[in-house]
Parts: C-alpha cells; structure tokens; sequence
C-alpha cells in the first residue's frame, strides 16, 4: 500500500461504543420493547457527555432498533414481526454469496489479520448470547469490508 493511501482505518469513536452498548442492550432485552431511552440518563449511566449518545440514538433509530418520536424522544422499537424477518433473510440470501465472493477475492493480508480476534470472540461466547449475536454481526462486517466496496459495508450495517 502506498505511504499516503488513507488503506483501511478502523477508528472507534466513543459514539461507536454507546452504539455498540445500547444495542446489545437493546437485542439482549435489558432495554424492553417501548422503553424510553433518555439522552440525559443514558449518559449519566455510560459516564460520557450527551453528544456520543444522541449520535447513537440516531444510529439505532437508522436500524429499525430504535424510533425517535418529535418532542418525546427516543424508544426501544417493538419487535420485528415474522415476516419482516422473513424478508430480511430473503435480502440476506441473495447479498451475501456475492459479497463473500468479493471478499474471497479481494480480501488482503491485512483483512485476514483482523479476522483471528473476532474468531477468538466467537469461540468463547455462548449460543444465543449477546457476545455471539455480537461476534457475527463483527465477523459478517468484516466479510463485507473485505470486499472493499464502501456500499456493501454500508448495507451490511443496516441489515
């Protein structure tokens, strides 16, 4: 890789990580369906300023996790019915084999290093845990980075 080619940086910000605590919150169900998810309170409990978590909200809100209602604020989203799931997977199926092709083809070195510490995540996480349920959404993102296609990541991120 060129010296001045910007490659593939991966920086976390603190709004990544409220993300990240707030839906494994949400998909674990220690946030219920409904509940509210109050900027000030989240903060105070994630010990960081108002802003990280409003950009988080606003994350969850863009995956269908959470629904922003004007002048009341943020909720839980109730949960997906069957058939969204349903088509969901339908999405899914026709996406992925062609992403992991890309990604076969066009991964690096580089790519491959990033992947042996999500494995080790998923290895030691349970069935059905939150751990898990984290680990292959981290190992699905990596699939679709690798296929160095910005749009394919990006559709990964919402599905």
């Amino acid at each position: 890789m060129h010296p001045t080619s910007p490659g593939r940086l991966h920086r976390r910000t603190l709004a990544d990580d409220v993300h990240v605590a707030l839906r494994t919150a949400i998909v674990d169900g220690t946030r219920a369906a409904g509940e509210r998810l109050t900027i000030d309170a989240l903060a105070r409990d994630l010990a960081v300023s108002a802003t990280p978590v409003r950009e988080a909200l606003a994350r969850l809100a863009t995956e269908g996790l959470a629904v922003y209602e004007p002048l009341v604020g943020y909720r839980v989203a109730p949960p997906v019915d069957a058939k969204a799931v349903d088509r969901l997977m339908e999405a899914r199926a026709l996406v992925e084999p062609r992403v992991a092709r890309l990604a076969a083809e066009r991964r690096t070195e580089e790519d491959l290093d990033a992947l042996a510490p999500g494995v080790l995540t998923a290895a030691g996480a349970e069935d059905g845990s939150a751990g898990r349920l984290a680990a292959d959404r981290t190992f699905h993102a990596w699939v679709a980075d690798c296929a160095h296609n910005p749009f394919l990541t990006d559709a990964q991120v919402q599905t």
